[in-house]
C-alpha cells in the first residue's frame, strides 16, 4: 500500500519542498559565501579518505562524482608536502566478507582487493618527498575506530599551538563525515583539551564529493535514492554547526 502524500493529510506537514524552502535559499547562500583558508603546513596535518578503487571506478559504489575528485586530492596533498607537511594519514575502507556493513550497503572494497586501495594519483601524492604517511585500513565507515585518534593525537602533540587537521575525500555525509565529526568530538572531551589544547577540524569544500543515486535508478537496484547535491550541501552545514571549519578550500603555506 502506498503511503499518503503529507501534503493531503489533513493536519499533516507541508511537503518538504514547502516546508524547508528558506533554509535550501540559505544553504545556497552559506555555501557560496565559503572562502579559502591558508593554513601553515608546519602545523597541520592532512586526512584523506577512502580514495579507493571501490569508491572511484570499479564494484557497485563507484562514482564519477568521487572520479572527478581524484586530481583535486592529489593536488592537496602533493601542496601539502611542497609547503612542508609532515603529518598525512590516509584511510582506505576494507571489509571483512562477512561486514554487517553489508546490510546497508552491497558488498564492496573488501580486504586484500584492489577496490581497497588508494588509485595510483593518490598513492604516489602519499609518497611524495617529506611526508611520514600513516596508512589506515578500516574495516567500518568509522576511520575513528580503526586508529584514526591515535595518529590524531600524535600529530597534535609533534604539531603544537594552532594546530589544525584537514579532512579530504570521499564520501561526504559518510565517511568524510565520521572522520571529521570523530576528530571533533574527540578533541572536544574535556580530558583531551586539556591535555592537548584547541584542535582546528577542517574541511575544504573542493576536496570532498558524495555519490548521486536518483530515485528510479536506486528502485531499479532495489536501493534508497541519494541526492548527491542535497547530502553534500546538508552534511557540509551539519560539521560547520559542530565546529568542524568548512571553508572553499584549503591552501597550505
Amino acid at each position: 500500500m502506498r503511503a499518503p502524500d503529507p501534503a493531503a493529510v489533513p493536519g499533516g506537514p507541508p511537503p518538504l519542498r514547502v516546508g524547508t524552502a528558506a533554509f535550501l535559499d540559505h544553504l545556497d547562500a552559506w555555501l557560496a559565501s565559503r572562502g579559502e583558508l591558508e593554513l601553515p603546513a608546519d602545523r597541520s596535518g592532512v586526512v584523506v579518505v577512502d580514495m579507493v578503487h571501490g569508491f572511484i571506478d570499479e564494484g557497485p559504489l563507484a562514482s564519477p562524482r568521487v572520479l572527478a575528485l581524484v586530481p583535486g586530492v592529489a593536488d592537496l596533498v602533493r601542496g601539502f608536502a611542497a609547503a612542508g607537511g609532515r603529518w598525512l594519514c590516509v584511510c582506505e575502507d576494507a571489509h571483512p566478507p562477512d561486514a554487517p556493513e553489508f546490510q546497508a550497503f552491497p558488498a564492496h572494497c573488501l580486504d586484500g582487493t584492489r577496490s581497497s586501495r588508494s588509485v595510483p594519483a593518490i598513492q604516489a601524492a602519499a609518497t611524495s618527498a617529506g611526508l611520514d604517511t600513516t596508512w589506515i585500513r578500516k574495516p567500518t565507515l568509522a576511520p575513528q575506530d580503526a586508529g584514526l585518534l591515535g595518529w590524531a593525537r600524535a600529530a597534535a602533540t609533534a604539531l603544537g599551538p594552532e594546530r589544525a587537521l584537514v579532512v579530504a575525500g570521499a564520501v561526504t555525509d559518510l565517511c568524510c563525515y565520521q572522520a571529521a565529526m570523530g576528530l571533533r568530538l574527540w578533541a572536544n572531551r574535556p580530558a583531551i583539551a586539556h591535555e592537548l589544547g584547541p584542535l582546528r577540524v577542517v574541511v575544504g569544500l573542493d576536496a570532498v564529493a558524495t555519490y548521486d543515486l536518483a530515485p528510479e535508478a536506486a528502485r531499479a537496484a532495489g536501493a534508497l535514492p541519494h541526492d548527491g547535491d542535497l547530502h553534500h550541501a546538508v552534511f557540509a552545514h551539519h560539521l560547520a554547526l559542530n565546529g568542524v571549519e568548512v571553508v572553499a578550500r584549503v591552501r597550505f603555506t
